[in-house]
């Protein structure tokens, strides 16, 4: 079942995954550097929409530039965006920098990695 799934996400080009991480980062870079009167509210915990905002960014930059783009680095790279993006909060009107949230962006790109990782370790059958 599995196997099949990870078929159709490949069948896609890879430069299409390419334009939707980097859209998927924009947007994502965009909302996280908004001052605090912009910000949307979608009264989700706040630690939860900064993992959920680092788990697909993840996976789409894994579909598209996989095997070029290693998990390890590429998630170490991703928590490094996490923590300059909360030290530019810091400077933004109505936002702040938290350490909390950086452990949160670090919480979404990790539980990526691990579902690739274990992904990747089911075998497919044969």
């Amino acid at each position: 079942m599995l196997w099949r799934i990870e078929k159709i996400l490949t069948a896609l080009d890879k430069k299409y995954w390419r334009v939707f991480f980097w859209l998927y980062w924009i947007l994502c870079t965009t909302l996280l550097l908004l001052p605090g009167t912009l910000v949307p509210v979608f009264n989700i915990w706040d630690k939860l929409e900064h993992a959920g905002m680092f788990l697909p960014m993840l996976w789409l930059a894994l579909l598209g530039y996989a095997p070029r783009w290693r998990l390890a680095p590429l998630s170490i790279s991703l928590t490094g965006y996490g923590v300059v993006i909360e030290i530019l909060q810091y400077f933004i009107p109505g936002r702040s920098c938290s350490g909390l949230d950086m452990v949160a962006d670090a919480t979404g790109v990790a539980t990526g990695a691990v579902i690739v990782w274990l992904w990747k370790r089911w075998d497919a059958p044969t």
